[in-house]
């Protein structure tokens, strides 16, 4: 993740989010005006983003997440 801009974190972030609650689009042009992003400039970020959270799946680690 630190080849990526805080910037560009930020915005996969609420991508990721917004996959993960279904919030269909998941990218809308007042939320590329507001960051600066388009969906296509996000798409290596957001798969490193999608790629540690399934690892961490895989791995047990969210556990501590299912209990709160």
């Amino acid at each position: 993740m630190c080849d990526y801009k805080p910037s560009m974190i930020a915005a996969s972030a609420v991508y990721c989010a917004r996959v993960v609650l279904g919030m269909y689009p998941f990218w809308n042009n007042y939320l590329n005006m507001s960051t600066g992003y388009s969906e296509e400039m996000m798409w290596p970020c957001v798969n490193v983003m999608m790629e540690l959270c399934n690892e961490a799946c895989r791995d047990g680690s969210m556990e501590v997440f299912k209990k709160f």
